[in-house]
């Protein structure tokens, strides 16, 4: 299980860039591992690269956590994100898309300060149509 804070970083603070397929593509080769699975993938600035080497390296599961944490523009700006509704729907459809199968957990943050009524109607509305595979949710007292 490849685990960390941010595991789509992997290598950037050596070289400026996100290396995890390469870490990866190194680790399928080893002989003994017969599966790996990704864990804690942040969507903001999420390496497309990551997208074929998953679908194409048998002993890399088809999962992924990837913490969406919210959906609605307004708090994912609130929450410092760095990703918009857009950008994060068109990244969870392609994971679907392009790799077969592929199970897809998440978590999301509900009671946030800023979110509203609308904010929150949006995300169980997003979470019913998404169907995700595995889901957590961290409510906030206020």
């Amino acid at each position: 299980m490849i685990i960390g804070q941010d595991t789509t970083y992997w290598g950037f603070d050596i070289d400026r860039k996100r290396n995890l397929s390469v870490v990866l593509s190194e680790l399928s080769k080893i002989k003994g591992i017969e599966w790996i699975r990704l864990m804690y993938a942040y969507p903001s600035r999420f390496p497309e690269d990551l997208i074929s080497t998953i679908r194409d390296t048998d002993n890399i599961c088809n999962y992924i956590d990837i913490p969406v944490q919210h959906i609605t523009d307004n708090v994912l700006k609130s929450m410092r994100r760095g990703i918009t509704k857009k950008i994060l729907t068109n990244l969870l459809e392609k994971l679907r898309n392009d790799i077969p199968g592929i199970a897809v957990r998440t978590t999301f943050i509900v009671g946030y300060p800023d979110e509203t009524e609308e904010d929150f109607k949006e995300l169980t509305d997003f979470v019913k149509e998404f169907e995700f595979d595995r889901l957590g949710v961290f409510y906030i007292f206020t």
